[in-house]
């Protein structure tokens, strides 16, 4: 059996409304769930810092994580911060994404769990805080300090993950830039999210 041209263009049409059905349906079930945040990225990597800052922070102040990490790395970037105070400024906002305990399925990036809008794959958000409030303490030579961010955040993953592996290597480099002798009187049980501290 030969298709004609009408038939040929009607199985075209049926074929471009079913994809467009298919996309509507997927969208519908699976929206993006932390709205703003590729905006805030592609923004950041344009160098709209202003535009950045004004999209996350009203989802930081919610408390949405990535927007916390998002407002935190704005402020370190120099590009990006007017002033040296908002350093600050930065270190806790990157403190409070951090400290974000990601106990749900959602919150540690499970696409088919279900969760609240700006907490999908939260615990993301909290490891590269974290990793970067630790290169914050290494750059003011308080290597323990950042021993306990990069350990806080392993606590976060179980050991067969790879982010776990990751972040034992990093704490090993931080381990060996303390000098294992003295890293091994080193007191294990400091709480970062309760008396962690950073100078500003």
């Amino acid at each position: 059996m030969q298709l004609g041209a009408t038939d040929m263009w009607q199985a075209r049409e049926l074929l471009i409304v079913s994809i467009c059905l298919l996309v509507a349906a997927c969208s519908a079930v699976n929206p993006n769930p932390n709205s703003g945040m590729r905006t805030v990225d592609l923004m950041f990597a344009n160098g709209n810092c202003e535009g950045a800052k004004k999209l996350a922070e009203p989802a930081a102040l919610r408390g949405e994580p990535w927007a916390q990490f998002r407002m935190g790395a704005l402020l370190v970037d120099e590009k990006c911060r007017p002033n040296a105070q908002d350093l600050g400024i930065a270190i806790e906002w990157l403190k409070k994404a951090t400290c974000h305990a990601s106990n749900s399925d959602w919150e540690r990036g499970n696409e088919l769990a279900v969760g609240s809008p700006g907490y999908f794959n939260a615990r993301a958000s909290s490891t590269k805080a974290a990793v970067m409030l630790a290169d914050l303490a290494v750059s003011a030579h308080m290597e323990g300090m950042a021993w306990y961010y990069v350990e806080y955040a392993r606590s976060q993953y179980e050991p067969n993950e790879g982010s776990y592996q990751v972040l034992s290597r990093k704490l090993s480099a931080v381990e060996e830039s303390i000098g294992r002798d003295v890293f091994a009187k080193k007191s294990k049980n400091l709480d970062v999210c309760n008396n962690g501290h950073i100078p500003h």
